[in-house]
């Protein structure tokens, strides 16, 4: 059993690892901003601008959820 966890422990580690580095290695073009929590002036920046027009960031579900179903809308 030992065994498993070990393997699970190893493949949570990896998948998080890759994400991490996935989402600092993400051109701007793609809409997306690796920063999680903004502070000070950004945050000021970004809370003006309407919802959808907002770029998209890592564990923002309801944010990136608006903005996905607005660009699809838009096709």
């Amino acid at each position: 059993m030992n065994r498993v966890h070990s393997l699970m422990a190893a493949l949570a580690v990896s998948v998080t690892l890759g994400y991490a580095i996935g989402a600092h290695a993400a051109p701007p073009t793609t809409g997306w901003d690796s920063t999680i929590v903004l502070r000070g002036q950004e945050r000021a920046v970004v809370k003006s601008m309407p919802i959808e027009k907002r770029p998209m960031r890592p564990l923002h579900i309801y944010g990136n959820a608006i903005r996905r179903m607005e660009h699809r809308s838009q096709r």
